[in-house]
């Protein structure tokens, strides 16, 4: 992301795993990315 330097603060920045079903009960892990930004004031 391309954000004015010093306005944000990241709280937080990882990836999460979670467990998804598909249509036919196959199972899978997915890894999501988490991005929390905090406006400075």
């Amino acid at each position: 992301m391309s954000l004015p330097e010093g306005e944000w603060r990241v709280t937080v920045a990882e990836t999460r795993s979670r467990i998804a079903t598909g249509p036919a009960g196959e199972e899978a892990e997915l890894l999501d990315g988490v991005l929390l930004l905090q406006r400075q004031r």
